[in-house]
């Protein structure tokens, strides 16, 4: 699935030449170049230097940016909230500046089109996440929203694709075996580090995007769904497939343990 960058220029006068310098090479690496681990080092030094600026880490920019790190980490909920609050925060915008003297520039920052992108955006998150029903009707929203303002839709051929995956419920796509051993040997690994049940990895948001974080540091282009990674792995518990985990030693018989 090919994913959509939203580069256009942004005013600096509102964000430090720092962070729309990190934001410019973020993208570059994350999405034209497929450089992971370069994109994580650039996350990191924006992630810090957001903490320090938390104007523009509530700017429209900001969320944009806090979406793009959580998406890379794997904590894709948190990339949807944050996408969200993006899009939100930019209806908000065009709502209070429509008619008024600030229009014009407001518009040359987030036009119509800028709008439809982040839907188109949020659309594919809700798809990584298994949520079809929510990643087409968000698309449908796309597509309502461009021919309301008059401009061209993009997603259709987003749109089709969802279309066609909700349509064949339980569909897996075919690996290799070979493909299939460094997945479970990477499930093994993660469900290793992260030190927790499976169980409460597949039914607490907050392990289980720790355990994405784990899993995608072992294989970054894992084309797994959530629901197909949660499968895979109470497979492998079923069949005594998981590591054992660690066991805490009881003190000695007598002894206290202050």
């Amino acid at each position: 699935m090919n994913r959509k960058k939203t580069d256009q220029p942004f005013d600096s006068s509102k964000l430090t030449e720092e962070v729309e310098t990190l934001y410019a090479s973020l993208i570059d690496a994350f999405y034209d170049r497929g450089d992971r681990e370069r994109a994580r080092q650039i996350a990191t030094e924006l992630q810090l230097t957001l903490n320090n600026r938390p104007d523009v880490a509530d700017s429209i920019r900001g969320e944009e940016i806090r979406s793009l790190i959580a998406e890379l980490n794997g904590n894709l909920q948190e990339a949807i909230r944050r996408r969200e609050c993006e899009i939100r925060k930019i209806l908000e915008l065009h709502s209070l500046a429509c008619g008024s003297p600030g229009w014009a520039y407001v518009f040359r920052q987030y036009d119509y089109g800028d709008v439809s992108d982040r839907l188109d955006l949020l659309a594919s998150l809700y798809a990584n996440v298994g949520d079809w029903e929510r990643a087409i009707a968000t698309l449908r929203e796309s597509k309502a929203y461009c021919e309301g303002h008059g401009i061209p839709f993009d997603g259709q051929d987003l749109l089709d694709e969802f279309e066609q995956e909700r349509a064949s419920p339980g569909r897996v796509a075919k690996r290799e075996k070979g493909q299939l051993e460094q997945i479970d040997n990477a499930l093994r690994d993660a469900y290793n580090e992260v030190g927790v049940s499976s169980d409460k990895i597949v039914s607490q948001d907050d392990t289980f995007n720790r355990f994405l974080v784990a899993l995608n540091s072992r294989i970054p282009e894992l084309q797994m769904t959530p629901p197909e990674i949660k499968e895979r792995l109470i497979g492998l518990r079923k069949h005594g497939g998981l590591p054992k985990l660690g066991v805490e030693k009881k003190p000695a018989h007598g002894k206290s343990t202050a």
